[in-house]
C-alpha cells in the first residue's frame, strides 16, 4: 500500500515537472519570437518620405526595404536644388552653396566642378567683386527608363554686380547641366535619396530641340 502511494506521488511530481517544463518552454518561445519581431522592426524601420510636386517631406513611418526607385518629382526637386547650389550665389552664400553642392555629387563630379570653379575664379567674383547670380529653370528633362536616371536641366543664368548696374549691366546666358541621378539611402541631409554622378556643364540645346534628342 505504501509502495503504491509512493508511486502515485512520484507520478504526480513527474506530471508537475512536465507541466512546468512545457510552460517554461512556451514562455521562452514567446520571448524569442518577441525579440525577433522587435529586431526585425528596428532593422527595417527608417524615416520615410512624403513626395509632392513641390518638395519631399520626412515622416516617421516604417518601410519594409530600401527602395531604389524614385518618383520623377523627387528627381526634379533634387535637380532644382542641385542647379541652385551650383550656380546661384552671392558673396555671403558662396561657401555654403559650394559645400551643399559637393554633398550632392560623386567624387568624379566634385573634381570636375571644382576645377571649373577655380578656372573661372568664382570665389573672387562673388566675394571680392560683388557679383550675384540668379537661375531661372527653363525645363528639367528626366529619363526614368534608365537607372541611374539621365537628367538635363536647361536654365537661364543671370549675373549682376551689386551697385555697378550702370557700368556692368546684368548678363544673361542660357546653359544646361547634365548628370545621372543615382538612388542612395535617404537621410536627413539627403531626403531625396539621390546622388548626382557624371555631372557636367553642357551647351544648352536649341529651344525647338525635342526631348528625345536631348537625352542620349
Amino acid at each position: 500500500m505504501k509502495e503504491k502511494f509512493n508511486t502515485d506521488r512520484l507520478m504526480k511530481q513527474v506530471k508537475q515537472l512536465q507541466y512546468v517544463f512545457i510552460v517554461t518552454l512556451a514562455l521562452l518561445l514567446l520571448s524569442n519570437a518577441y525579440f525577433a519581431f522587435m529586431w526585425q522592426k528596428e532593422a527595417f524601420s527608417e524615416v520615410t518620405y512624403f513626395v509632392s510636386p513641390e518638395a519631399t517631406y520626412p515622416s516617421y513611418a516604417k518601410k519594409t526595404r530600401h527602395e531604389k526607385v524614385r518618383h520623377v518629382w523627387e528627381v526634379e526637386n533634387f535637380a532644382k536644388t542641385l542647379v541652385s547650389t551650383t550656380l546661384a550665389h552671392t558673396g555671403e552664400t558662396y561657401d555654403d552653396d559650394l559645400e551643399h553642392m559637393l554633398r550632392m555629387i560623386d567624387k568624379e563630379s566634385r573634381y570636375r566642378m571644382l576645377k571649373q570653379f577655380i578656372a573661372d575664379d568664382l570665389e573672387a567674383l562673388y566675394k571680392q567683386h560683388g557679383a550675384m547670380s540668379h537661375i531661372e529653370i527653363e525645363k528639367i528633362l528626366v529619363d526614368m527608363k534608365t537607372m541611374p536616371y539621365n537628367v538635363i536641366i536647361v536654365y537661364e543664368f543671370t549675373l549682376r554686380f551689386i551697385g555697378q548696374e550702370e557700368q556692368n549691366p546684368p548678363q544673361k546666358t542660357r546653359g544646361a547641366i547634365y548628370f545621372r541621378a543615382m538612388a542612395v539611402p535617404r537621410n536627413k541631409l539627403n531626403p531625396y535619396g539621390l546622388k548626382a554622378t557624371h555631372m557636367k556643364l553642357v551647351e544648352a540645346p536649341p529651344l525647338e530641340e525635342k526631348r528625345e534628342k536631348m537625352i542620349q
